[in-house]
């Protein structure tokens, strides 16, 4: 009946308290426990009746899922052309429609759904596309904690977006299974490019996804000097803040980069010569030229990237007599269909292109570029590490210096003079002549400080009357190309030493303990233990030498025989696992750049930053994307209160 007074519903004798004591409010309280206890282990009578409904509400946002990774992982627009129409003729939309056609089972479930739960709305797709990356995240997260060896390298690289927003890519290298592994970590956005601003971000990032900053091993950034600074750099107070060594490594891609950029710009001759390569790409890839034009094409050239210039000059030096038989073509059979300043043009180029100066310049630099092409390759893949790229840098560098000789210059002239295949002007290259002069007295003693060196002209200390007779050239284009040749190759020889062995003790010390070198065994490994790296006994490292001779392997198979064979030689395999989680390159950043700049077309640039982080990491990581399972997704997408009950 209840009560109206609270003094009689809270009276002993007749209240509330005489209730508790009655046989049905105990049956009753004891069936209430009883369902809490059922819910809870998903085992209530509702929940049975309606597995059936349950399944066919995961099957239902299983196949969404399934829907967006295909989408995401191919880099497309869900919603079309433009990511703020909400209309219906996007492909997330389009392609859902298709698979209900095609999917008997998917039909039968969207026949039970409400139609205000259909999970289709803009909304639904940018909490699956946060949820999925989130799970991306954590599955690289979870490798790194279960690595061989409990360190990794962070690499950090920013660039403007076509939002102009700053975006900041972070990603960390580490060891597992016994494969360097290089991972895309977050995309974030920076409002401030301050040096300890990145750092916070740094920390912000590692402890948001659960990494201690404190197993940094070492860092590669770019050479800018907000993270390459001494003392105010990213670098530095990453140190200081952990309190511990952290060896920074400039990226050696931007470094080969900047080598090839200092040549290309600096040297007029050859800066002169890429300037013709553009003209030479613009005339030949357009449809005029093709008519007439059977040779391979030309590549456009882009300050980002040198390869084009190699892959141009690389066109120009296979197809050269067909590119002059091209330009007379054209302005000698189709010369009226072009215009005066076309004529200019082609004329100008032509005229240009028959010099000896290009081809001789063309030539010298395409064997700088090829030299360096071997550092370029292998600088792009996630595998290389600092010890392995060292010794390819250093035979790249010793190459330079054997290219930088009067043989190498000959080959270069001789091969410059056969590219035209025709006789060359007199004012192009004059043939040698002996010169006749008298002996001197005294034996002049040349200064050995000046090996390596060239001279253009006499410095006005001794006349040529004073030199031994000596057979000399005396054309003034060929002293000009010898000037040319050498200043080339000097300049690229400096380059890389003030660039490539700046660090050089750190360089040496992964070089001599990734080939077990016992010269400098000792020293070698007290520098390890300062990085709190596990260091072997000098029996262990002598008998792992020895198996490896044994096993006659190469070098690049000494780490896959090493985690082999990690139960026998542990401390060495670690070991050798902290050297290859030493990083050289931020590759893996400049890939999610391109990534990036894919997903942000320029009907898709109206998205938020957090939806075109979450995509690139999904596009970048699709491997891991591909592993995370749809019961995952279904679990956490089931995490708050829903309308289509899932369990």
């Amino acid at each position: 009946m209840g009560y109206k007074n609270w003094k009689k519903a809270l009276d002993k004798s007749k209240g509330f308290m005489k209730h508790e004591n009655t046989v049905a409010h105990k049956i009753n309280v004891s069936k209430w426990h009883e369902y809490c206890i059922r819910v809870n282990e998903n085992s209530s009578v509702s929940t049975q009746i309606n597995e059936s409904v349950l399944e066919k509400h995961r099957y239902y946002v299983s196949s969404i899922f399934d829907i967006v990774r295909f989408i995401v992982a191919k880099e497309l627009p869900l919603r079309g052309y433009d990511e703020e129409s909400h209309n219906e003729c996007g492909i997330f939309q389009s392609l859902f429609e298709y698979t209900l056609k095609k999917d008997t089972r998917l039909q039968e479930c969207y026949k039970i759904i409400p139609k205000n739960a259909s999970y289709l709305s803009p909304e639904i797709q940018n909490e699956m596309i946060a949820l999925m990356s989130s799970c991306v995240k954590e599955h690289t997260v979870s490798k790194v904690k279960m690595a061989n060896i409990p360190f990794y390298t962070v690499m950090m690289d920013g660039t403007r977006d076509k939002n102009n927003q700053e975006a900041i890519s972070i990603c960390i290298r580490y060891v597992k299974d016994g494969v360097p592994t290089e991972s895309l970590l977050s995309i974030e956005n920076s409002h401030s490019l301050k040096a300890d601003s990145l750092t916070d971000l740094i920390f912000n990032v590692l402890e948001n996804n659960g990494l201690d900053p404190n197993q940094i091993l070492s860092q590669c950034y770019d050479g800018a000097s907000v993270m390459s600074g001494s003392s105010g750099g990213v670098q530095a107070l990453l140190q200081q803040k952990l309190k511990k060594n952290i060896p920074y490594v400039h990226c050696f891609n931007h470094q080969l980069h900047l080598i090839v950029v200092h040549i290309t710009s600096d040297v007029p001759e050859v800066r002169q010569v890429f300037d013709y390569c553009r003209v030479i790409h613009q005339i030949f890839s357009t449809f005029k030229f093709k008519t007439f034009y059977e040779g391979s094409a030309t590549s456009r050239l882009m300050e980002q990237r040198w390869t084009g210039h190699l892959k141009t000059a690389e066109a120009i030096r296979k197809n050269y007599q067909q590119m002059l038989q091209a330009l007379n073509s054209a302005l000698s059979e189709h010369v009226s269909n072009l215009s005066g300043d076309e004529i200019v043009e082609y004329r100008g180029l032509l005229t240009m292109m028959k010099t000896l100066k290009f081809r001789f310049t063309l030539l010298a630099i395409l064997r700088v570029l090829r030299s360096v092409e071997p550092a370029d390759a292998i600088l792009q893949k996630k595998q290389t590490g600092l010890a392995s790229a060292i010794p390819v840098i250093l035979t790249v560098f010793t190459c330079l210096k054997e290219y930088r000789s009067d043989t190498a210059f000959l080959e270069v002239f001789e091969e410059s003079k056969q590219l035209y295949g025709q006789e060359e002007e007199e004012a192009d290259v004059d043939e040698p002549e002996v010169q006749q002069v008298t002996k001197t007295k005294r034996r002049r003693i040349p200064n050995k400080n000046l090996d390596g060196f060239f001279l253009t002209q006499s410095s006005g200390l001794y006349s040529d009357n004073d030199s031994a007779t000596r057979t000399t050239s005396t054309s003034d284009a060929s002293r000009k190309l010898r000037q040319i040749f050498f200043n080339i190759f000097d300049r690229v020889i400096n380059e890389f030493e003030k660039r490539f062995f700046e660090n050089q003790k750190l360089y040496k010390l992964l070089d001599s303990v990734s080939n077990l070198k016992f010269e400098s065994i000792d020293a070698d490994l007290q520098e390890l233990r300062l990085f709190n790296i596990t260091v072997p006994t000098k029996e262990e490292i002598f008998c792992v030498k020895r198996y490896l001779e044994q096993k006659e392997l190469k070098n690049e198979e000494f780490f896959t025989e090493l985690y082999n064979q990690r139960v026998a030689f542990r401390e060495t395999y670690e070991m050798m696992a902290a050297i290859a989680t030493f990083g050289c390159s931020s590759a893996m950043c400049e890939a999610s750049f391109s990534f990036l700049s894919r997903i942000l077309s320029p009907f898709r640039q109206r998205m938020t930053f957090a939806r075109e982080s979450n995509l690139t990491v999904l596009a970048c990581e699709r491997k891991a994307l591909e592993s995370i399972s749809n019961e995952m997704l279904l679990k956490k997408f089931n995490t708050r209160l829903r309308r289509l009950q899932l369990y």
